[in-house]
C-alpha cells in the first residue's frame, strides 16, 4: 500500500511534487558502489565537450558553459539532454578535461532545476538521470566540496521520492520499465532507501511479466524497444543480486522469453531490423548483454515478435510477417508489412528507411509510409489511416487494416518463406503474397510477389476503384539499398549492378515492366542529417485482377 506522502506527491503538479519530495530525510551515502550500467562512446564525449550537441539526429552548436540555457529543437533532443545519458560518453573518453567540463553540467542542472522546473521531470527521465548520477557518484565527488556532496545526495533523495510516487505515470512500456528499474536501482544503492526495495522489485517483476508477451515480444513490435527493455531487465537483475536480494519470478521469466526472440532478430553484425520506429543501425553492446542472461533459455522462436528470419550461406533476411502493432503502440507503428531487410556477412544490402523522428515532422511521417520500406505497394497508396492526437503529447496514430501472416522453412543450405497480407483488400480488393527463397550457394535471394482479387466481392471492389480501365492499377516493389552500396542501371538489359563496400558485386534482375533507380533516404540518429541512398523500384500493372513480379539478388562469382 502506498503511503500518504506518496499519494500526496502523485496528485500534485510536478513543481510542487518535486519540492515536497525534497523535504524530510535524505541519503548521505551509497550503501554499495555500483559499476556504470551502460557503455559510452568516447567520440561522442569529445564532440560534446567541443560544444557540438548531437542528440537524436539534431545537432546544436554552443559556446555556453552548460546546455541548460539552450532552446531545445524538439522533445527527443531535450529528453536525451535531461536524461544525462551523455555522462556515459564523458566517462568513456578517460580524459580529465572532458570529464571536468561535462560533469560540470550536472552541478549546473542541480542549481537550475532542483526546484522542479524544466522538462526533465517525467518518471523515465528522472530514473535515467538518477541511475547515471549514482553510477558516477564517486568520480563526480572526487575533489568536490562538502556543499556539492550535500547537493548531490539531497537531489538524489528528491529524485527517489518523486519516482516512488510517479513511477506509474509513464506513456510507453519502455518508459515504464525504465522508471521501475531506476527506482529499484536507487533503493538498493542509496542509504536508508532499502526498506522499500522489496515492493519496488515486486512491481518491476509484475510489469516485466505483463509487458514481455508469451512470444517474447512487446506490443510495439519495435525491435529496439524490446532490446532496450531486455537490457534494462538484465542489468537491474544483476544489480539486485549484487546487493543480496532476489529478483521476482516474473522478472526472470520475462528475460527468458525476451532473449531468444532478440537472438532471432539480431543480425550477424549485431544489427537489429529497423521496423516500427526502430532506429538502431547497430546494437553493439547487445550481444554481451544477452550473453549475461540466465542460462537454460528456450530455443529462438521463428517467427519472433511477428518477424520471420531466413538464413543461409552467411546471409540473413528478416521479414515483417505479422499484423500491425497493438492499438496502444499506434504512435510508433510503421506500414511495413511484408517488408524485408537483407544482410550478407556483415553488410546490410536491403534496409528500411528507419525512423524519421528527430529529423522533422515531414520526415517522421514519410518514414512510416509503405514507400519507406522494402515491400509491396499498390497504386502508390499506403494502407493506413493516420489520426492526430494531442493528449498527453502531440502524436500521429497509424491504424493499419487487415491481417498479415507468414511461415518459413529451411534446411542446411537454403530457406523458403511464404507471406500474405490483406491490408489492400478493403480499398482495392487485393490479396498480396510474397514468396522468398534464400540460397546459400551463390548466394541468391529470390522473390515472387503477387497481387490478386479472387472473389466476386473483391473483384467488384477492384473494378469500383478503376472503372475505366481495370488494367490501370500499378504494383510496385521497392528495394531500399543501404547508403554504403553503389548501384548502376543497365537500361538495355533491365539489370541493376551493385557494389558492396568490400568490393563484392551483386546483380538485381526482374521481369517487371519497368525498373528504375530512384533516390532514397536512410535515417541515422548518429548523424545530424539523413543519409542519401538509392532504391530500386520495379513496377508492373495488374491484368485480369492479377499481377506478379519476380526478382532476384545474386552475388556475382569471381567478382
Amino acid at each position: 500500500m502506498r503511503s500518504i506522502s506518496e499519494l500526496a506527491i502523485a496528485a500534485l503538479p510536478d513543481t510542487w511534487a518535486v519540492r515536497l519530495a525534497g523535504r524530510g530525510d535524505r541519503p548521505g551515502a551509497l550503501v554499495w558502489q555500483p559499476q556504470p550500467a551502460h557503455a559510452g562512446d568516447a567520440i561522442a564525449g569529445r564532440r560534446l565537450a567541443s560544444g557540438l550537441l548531437l542528440f537524436d539526429g539534431r545537432l546544436v552548436q554552443t559556446e555556453a558553459s552548460d546546455p541548460w540555457q539552450i532552446d531545445a529543437p524538439d522533445h527527443a533532443w531535450s529528453d536525451a539532454l535531461h536524461g544525462h545519458g551523455w555522462l556515459d560518453d564523458a566517462a568513456a573518453t578517460d580524459d580529465p578535461e572532458v570529464w571536468a567540463k561535462l560533469s560540470g553540467w550536472v552541478w549546473a542542472w542541480i542549481d537550475r532545476h532542483h526546484d522542479g522546473s524544466g522538462p526533465g521531470w517525467r518518471p523515465e527521465l528522472v530514473a535515467r538521470r538518477m541511475v547515471r548520477w549514482i553510477s558516477y557518484t564517486i568520480p563526480l565527488l572526487r575533489g568536490a566540496s562538502s556543499d556539492r556532496s550535500d547537493a548531490l545526495f539531497r537531489t538524489l533523495g528528491q529524485h527517489l521520492k518523486f519516482l516512488t510516487s510517479r513511477r506509474g505515470q509513464t506513456v510507453s512500456d519502455r518508459d515504464r520499465i525504465e522508471a521501475l528499474a531506476g527506482l529499484v536501482y536507487g533503493m538498493v544503492s542509496l542509504e536508508g532507501a532499502g526498506g522499500s526495495a522489496s515492493r519496488a522489485i515486486r512491481d518491476l517483476a509484475e510489469a516485466a511479466d505483463q509487458i514481455i508477451g508469451e512470444d517474447g515480444g512487446v506490443a510495439s513490435r519495435n525491435p529496439e524497444d524490446l532490446a532496450d527493455i531486455a537490457t534494462q531487465l538484465i542489468w537491474i537483475e544483476e544489480a539486485i543480486r549484487a546487493t543480496g536480494l532476489e529478483p521476482g519470478p516474473g522478472h526472470i521469466d520475462a528475460i527468458r522469453r525476451a532473449v531468444p526472440t532478440l537472438r532471432t532478430l539480431l543480425g550477424r553484425n549485431a544489427e537489429l531490423p529497423r521496423f516500427h520506429g526502430g532506429r538502431s543501425a547497430r546494437a553493439t553492446g547487445l550481444p554481451d548483454v544477452l550473453s549475461r542472461a540466465p542460462a537454460a533459455l528456450p530455443a529462438p522462436p521463428n517467427p519472433a515478435m511477428g518477424f520471420l528470419r531466413m538464413s543461409a550461406g552467411g546471409s540473413v533476411v528478416i521479414v515483417d510477417a505479422a499484423s500491425a502493432p497493438a492499438a496502444s503502440a499506434q504512435a510508433s507503428a510503421h506500414s511495413s508489412a511484408l517488408g524485408l531487410e537483407f544482410t550478407h556477412e556483415d553488410q546490410p544490402i536491403l534496409v528500411s528507411a528507419g525512423s524519421g523522428q528527430g529529423f522533422g515532422a515531414k520526415s517522421t511521417r514519410s518514414a512510416r509510409r509503405r514507400s519507406a520500406h522494402s515491400s509491396i505497394e499498390i497504386a502508390n497508396a499506403c494502407p493506413s489511416i493516420i489520426t492526430a492526437t494531442s493528449d498527453p503529447r502531440p502524436e500521429e496514430l497509424l491504424e493499419i487494416p487487415g491481417t498479415v501472416r507468414g511461415q518459413v522453412h529451411g534446411d542446411a543450405g537454403s530457406a523458403w518463406a511464404l507471406c500474405e497480407s490483406t491490408e489492400y483488400e478493403d480499398e482495392f480488393g487485393l490479396l498480396v503474397e510474397r514468396r522468398l527463397h534464400l540460397d546459400g550457394d551463390g548466394p541468391t535471394l529470390a522473390g515472387e510477389d503477387t497481387a490478386l482479387a479472387t472473389r466476386a466481392e473483391t473483384r467488384a471492389r477492384f473494378t469500383g476503384r478503376f472503372p475505366d480501365n481495370v488494367q490501370a492499377c500499378p504494383m510496385a516493389i521497392r528495394f531500399h539499398l543501404h547508403p554504403s552500396i553503389k548501384a548502376s542501371h543497365s537500361i538495355a538489359s533491365q539489370l541493376i549492378g551493385l557494389i558492396l563496400p568490400d568490393g563484392s558485386r551483386w546483380s538485381f534482375r526482374t521481369d517487371a515492366r519497368e525498373v528504375t533507380l530512384a533516390p532514397s533516404t536512410y535515417y541515422d540518429r548518429a548523424r545530424p542529417r539523413p543519409r542519401a541512398a538509392l532504391q530500386i523500384v520495379a513496377t508492373s500493372y495488374l491484368i485480369d485482377f492479377w499481377g506478379r513480379i519476380t526478382w532476384s539478388f545474386q552475388q556475382i562469382e569471381g567478382a
